[in-house]
């Protein structure tokens, strides 16, 4: 499966790099909010800008769910809620960085729709969103040691905590 980032400031461009990333071979998009977010925004604009993604292709979605510290950019509950109902979107990377968060974005969204895909985010904190709970995990560090993470989910996925505990403790050192 091949998934593909698209971010843009713009909903239009957004829009397109959607097209171009479909017609490349995506099989789905992960959508990044806009950096400006961060600053302030209406929450009807998160999902105008959603919907123009939704419009422009026929590939299934991702969310990003943006650092707590990224301002305004992380989702409202209200508004990860209404984005999240849309049924082309799949699941979402939570990126929270802040477990409370992390847990409470499960939580709402597995009571939502128990099929929603939660994947952990943030290389240093994986140990902790396997142990709250996961689909898996969409981490840049994969690209880098991608067996020491697959081998990290197995033993988490199987409970091995004392395994994925070892584990952890390197991918901490190269995160």
């Amino acid at each position: 499966v091949i998934c593909s980032g698209i971010n843009a400031e713009s909903s239009l461009v957004l829009a397109e790099d959607a097209r171009l990333a479909e017609g490349a071979g995506a099989d789905l998009l992960l959508v990044f909010p806009p950096n400006s977010f961060a600053l302030s925004h209406d929450p009807e604009t998160a999902l105008i800008h959603q919907r123009y993604v939704l419009e422009a292709t026929s590939l299934p979605l991702l969310l990003y769910g943006a650092p707590v510290g990224a301002g305004a950019m992380a989702y409202d509950a209200a508004t990860l809620g209404q984005l999240a109902s849309e049924p082309r979107v799949l699941g979402i990377k939570d990126g929270s960085w802040e477990v409370a968060a992390y847990e409470a974005n499960r939580r709402q969204l597995l009571a939502m729709r128990p099929d929603f895909v939660v994947l952990g985010s943030g290389d240093e904190h994986l140990l902790t969103s396997y142990l709250i709970g996961s689909a898996g995990s969409q981490v840049s560090l994969a690209a880098v040691a991608p067996k020491l993470c697959a081998d990290f989910y197995t033993a988490a996925s199987s409970s091995d905590w004392a395994t994925a505990r070892r584990l952890h403790a390197l991918i901490y050192q190269l995160s």
